[in-house]
């Protein structure tokens, strides 16, 4: 297994803001060193969506088949994102949490969907898993309210 960082440092979030609503997350890292998503998703101004993502280094996860993510939810769906250097195309993975439950939960590259703000991409080429760059997570689906996701380890499995 490879992790894609060893700290939760420098994620930055992205919310329906970019498109006049007003959803609101955030993301801190906790007293045991966790990253911690929260904050509320509003439907207001056609509204729905926050995410948080981090940048690395370009990594070659071509020799593992998956992601790996240990989280604990509120019982609300969330995906994970992946992206790699050669496009602005999302790979995401949807997963429900079971609310204050830890969960170490595995996708396939294979399996996750390829996505353009938010929608399907039918002719897109498979993640570049020579050159993944990005990962995030967001909560969209219209779920308004409060959300809280914890991250314990995000790694190629």
């Amino acid at each position: 297994m490879i992790l894609f960082r060893d700290d939760f440092q420098g994620w930055t979030t992205v919310d329906d803001t970019v498109m006049g609503g007003v959803s609101d997350g955030a993301w801190t890292v906790n007293e045991a060193g966790h990253g911690v998503f929260f904050g509320e998703v509003s439907l207001e101004n056609n509204g729905g969506f926050s995410s948080v993502r981090t940048t690395f280094a370009p990594l070659d996860l071509s020799a593992y088949q998956g992601i790996e993510i240990t989280v604990r939810g509120d019982g609300q769906i969330y995906g994970v994102n992946l992206r790699d250097v050669h496009s602005k195309i999302s790979y995401r993975a949807s997963f429900e949490t079971v609310a204050d439950e830890w969960q170490t939960l595995r996708f396939a590259f294979d399996d996750l969907r390829p996505l353009r703000k938010g929608k399907p991409v039918t002719d897109a080429a498979p993640l570049a898993t020579t050159d993944v760059r990005m990962v995030g997570f967001i909560i969209s689906r219209k779920q308004a309210g409060p959300f809280r996701l914890e991250v314990a380890r995000i790694a190629a499995c």
